[in-house]
């Protein structure tokens, strides 16, 4: 039934706004354990909401002749998608005809069925699967390049990334209140993949916080990155009443419930977000030289010190708190290396990486071993060459800066938010693909760069209904 609500939204992709078509895509990734169709009838995949949302939303593009055009010269420029196109076709090389090539010669953990024994390296669904994830994560990625490159996509993107923190908070806080109370078996109906779900476990008495992932370290991976964008977009959201009843209360939401989730990614990621506003409010001071600081600041500020507040409030009162905090952080940050899961996952990686160099750094192509690490899988999956133009892909992304001026403040601060997304994510991916948070952004930032380069065309092949509302590009959304 819940299944069936989320294809109904599925069907609004080709008819809603850009602006609407992010949000939806951008709030689907909180649904993490949502299998879109019976995985038994489909030999035990999973696809889950964002997937068929995506795939959706770039077959809409691929109908407009326009972004067409945008796409494919984008993807043949070496200084925004030239190298990942490259490493896109090696990807798919890779895939077919690597596990053929190697064929019971080199052992992996398989993707799929046990993963606590190893087994020869064979071609299977999971080749095929995962390899099609990737390549709907690059569609996003071409078509958020081609869109920001014929259009103004800030306030796109910025209302798609608070509305999707949005349910990345409203995902968690259900989960915490209706675990806490012994009521997170009305949540099933939302937990439908065919994956193992860890979703009872306990800490110190402690349930962990996973809103509707698989599990906590999932649940505190992509919370962070929307933690992120709340924080660092403060400045481009137009409305003050959203910036400060919604974005900041948010954000000490989010935070708590990462926190709860107790993984030791969720507390790298907050230790990332942390330096990050304290370098804003540092950077604020200097450029106000001192003498005054912003009333946003000083907001901030006010909630941070009000935190503090009750924190000591709670340790004074209550003395199992501090030890509770304490005894977490000190397990899943300090005694992490000496945990199960650590030495499980720790031997998916090293087996995937000798792999690797068995086959001669020509890799294993995607789908075909498991990690725990995503560039571990970058390298399993393509090897030197493929990781080679995947690198200087990222490099150039992050090291240009061209375009109008009056947006590098906004493209800096993206440049900021994927990067928290893509640390998280090297903790906890199985996989190669780095999922639709990133490609969304890393689209917008490249295209962004081309904004005033984008060849133009007039004619858009496509119904009314069905066109992606870019026929003319000084329109802002």
């Amino acid at each position: 039934m819940i299944a069936v609500l989320f294809w109904l939204v599925a069907l609004a992709i080709p008819f809603v706004s850009i602006p609407t078509a992010t949000a939806i895509l951008l709030s689907s990734v909180p649904f993490g354990s949502l299998a879109m169709l019976p995985p038994e009838a489909l030999g035990g995949l999973t696809i889950l909401p964002y997937t068929v949302f995506a795939l959706l939303f770039v077959m809409r593009m691929l109908l407009s002749s326009r972004v067409r055009m945008v796409m494919l010269d984008l993807a043949c420029r070496p200084l925004a998608f030239g190298f990942y196109t490259l490493f896109l076709v090696y990807a798919g090389f890779a895939a077919f005809i690597m596990p053929r090539l190697f064929h019971g010669q080199i052992m992996i953990f398989p993707v799929r069925g046990l993963v606590h024994d190893t087994a020869p390296l064979r071609f299977t669904n999971s080749n095929v699967s995962q390899l099609g994830y990737l390549l709907i994560t690059s569609g996003l990625l071409y078509s958020y390049a081609a869109l920001a490159a014929l259009q103004d996509m800030r306030q796109a993107l910025v209302k798609g990334l608070l509305i999707g923190a949005g349910a990345v908070a409203l995902t968690g806080t259900v989960d915490f209140v209706l675990g806490g109370v012994g009521l997170g078996n009305l949540l099933e109906p939302f937990r439908t993949a065919s994956y193992s779900l860890l979703t009872e476990v306990e800490y110190g008495g402690a349930r962990r916080t996973i809103g509707l992932m698989p599990e906590a370290s999932t649940f505190a991976q992509i919370g962070v990155p929307y933690l992120a964008a709340l924080y660092l977009l403060q400045p481009f959201v137009q409305s003050s009443r959203i910036k400060n009843y919604y974005c900041r209360p948010l954000i000490l939401l989010l935070f708590f419930l990462i926190f709860t989730a107790r993984s030791s990614t969720g507390y790298l990621g907050l230790g990332m977000v942390t330096a990050l506003i304290g370098a804003s409010w540092f950077l604020d001071l200097l450029e106000k030289k001192g003498v005054s600081v912003s009333t946003s600041t000083m907001i901030e500020v006010s909630f941070v010190v009000l935190g503090v507040v009750l924190i000591i409030t709670l340790i004074l009162t209550n003395e199992k708190f501090i030890d509770s905090i304490t005894k977490t952080i000190d397990y899943f940050v300090f005694q992490k290396s000496s945990s199960g899961s650590f030495k499980e996952r720790s031997m998916w990686n090293t087996v995937s990486f000798n792999a690797m160099l068995k086959s001669y750094g020509l890799g294993l192509g995607p789908g075909s071993t498991r990690t725990s690490s995503w560039p571990v899988a970058l390298l399993a999956a393509g090897g030197v060459i493929g990781g080679t133009f995947f690198a200087i892909f990222i490099t150039t992304t992050f090291a240009i800066s061209r375009g109008p001026l009056e947006l590098r403040p906004f493209v800096r601060r993206l440049k900021l938010i994927v990067a928290t997304n893509l640390a998280t994510y090297s903790l906890v991916a199985v996989g190669v693909d780095y999922g639709a948070f990133a490609g969304i952004v890393l689209g917008t930032i490249v295209g962004l760069r081309y904004t005033r380069t984008a060849p133009r065309t007039t004619s858009v092949m496509v119904p009314v209904w069905m066109a992606p509302r870019v026929t003319d590009a000084r329109r802002s959304l």
